[in-house]
């Protein structure tokens, strides 16, 4: 009888020692988070304004030949900025789905595939405006007049497309890398805040360090309905 209650204090100080790295990686996480989205919000400001050179740039180079496709990738840059803007309403309008409304049909159902579909046709599209830019300002042939041509257009363009790697970049070593190695450790650790629930009752305790949300039961007038 003597190796059931050593058997609890063992499992309860493995979970202890479990929450305990659970909190610290995401406190962590959360604290990269915060500093991420500092960053990527300044870097979204310094897309904005350098749009708006850029537009200036094109128009006063309107009339100035450029023998690379410079031009046209404002254009497409151009597109892609408007997707960004107006993502919500797009989503909405011919997605017909809105990821924050607050109606039962939307809390319960899964994302729509034409949603899913086109956000993954927005990154193929946002993918091969930065191949362009890249191309057409890293990788321009040596005999490229443009530079002399039409400088503003050529400068702006190369700066933007500087802004445009520092946000993929963003985006990439600072959300999606960190967020699957914290995935990956917090499921290594084997250990979730429903797991605190579990013992409790077991132990015929309360709810754990970390409550998280108990099911109330069914929902208002549900008894009313069967009447």
């Amino acid at each position: 009888n003597s190796t059931l209650p050593n058997q609890q204090q063992e499992d309860s100080q493995q979970l202890r020692e479990a929450r305990n790295r659970w909190y610290n990686l995401n406190r962590r996480f959360h604290v990269c988070i915060t500093v991420v989205a500092f960053i990527f919000s300044l870097l979204l400001f310094a897309v904005l304004i350098c749009w708006v050179v850029f537009t200036s740039a094109y128009f006063i180079s309107l009339d100035k030949p450029c023998d690379i496709p410079v031009k046209v990738y404002y254009w497409l840059a151009s597109a892609q900025l408007l997707l960004d803007v107006f993502r919500k309403d797009i989503i909405r309008v011919f997605c017909r789905w809105s990821p924050n409304s607050s109606s039962e049909t939307h809390r319960n159902c899964r994302i729509p595939a034409r949603a899913i579909l086109y956000h993954v046709a927005y990154v193929v599209y946002a993918l091969f405006v930065l191949r362009l830019g890249v191309k057409s300002t890293y990788f321009a042939s040596e005999d490229s007049s443009c530079y002399e041509t039409a400088p503003e257009l050529y400068i702006a363009s190369r700066v933007f497309v500087y802004l445009s790697i520092a946000v993929w970049c963003t985006i990439l070593f600072g959300y999606i890398i960190p967020f699957c190695v914290v995935a990956t450790l917090l499921t290594w650790n084997g250990y979730h805040p429903n797991a605190d629930m579990m013992l409790n009752f077991a132990q015929g305790g309360a709810t754990g360090v970390f409550p998280t949300s108990v099911n109330p039961g069914a929902p208002p007038n549900t008894i009313e309905r069967f009447r």
